[in-house]
């Protein structure tokens, strides 16, 4: 029961501190908040993060999406969406290079997977050098969303 009292206590002092983040931003700037790294998403309470907490704290979360399978990719994606709540903004970010596109699920695949769960927007990362072959996969991505 302590462990997890402290677990919680830490969580609240998270989201305590991005609303006191967001409270000095200036008028119109949005605040979006990476709750974890880690898989599956909604293990974030680890890393101090509670998703509802977060989401009601921040404009936004931003969730990586990066599980090599769409199975994997529409369970996390699921999950996180019910710990935030129906109301909160998720923004995902997919990476259109490896090791998370090699096999499995396609970049377009994953971005309309996402759609499906009522995304506020979507986002990439590389984790270094962005390749002229990735550039040609945001396209497809953003053509299929722009399109569905």
């Amino acid at each position: 029961p302590e462990w997890a009292a402290f677990l919680n206590w830490r969580c609240r002092k998270i989201a305590d501190l991005v609303t006191a983040v967001k409270s000095v931003l200036p008028a119109g700037t949005a605040l979006a908040v990476i709750p974890t790294a880690q898989r599956a998403s909604t293990a974030c309470w680890l890393d101090g993060s509670e998703l509802a907490m977060l989401a009601r704290a921040a404009d936004a979360l931003e969730v990586m999406a990066d599980q090599a399978s769409a199975a994997a990719l529409r369970a996390d994606a699921w999950d996180v969406r019910r710990s935030a709540g129906e109301d909160a903004a998720l923004r995902f970010v997919l990476r259109p290079g490896g090791p998370d596109r090699q096999s499995g699920v396609s970049l377009v695949e994953a971005a309309r997977e996402l759609a499906r769960i009522g995304m506020a927007g979507i986002a990439f990362c590389d984790g270094g050098p962005v390749r002229p072959a990735h550039l040609g996969r945001i396209k497809a991505v953003l053509a299929a969303l722009d399109g569905s």
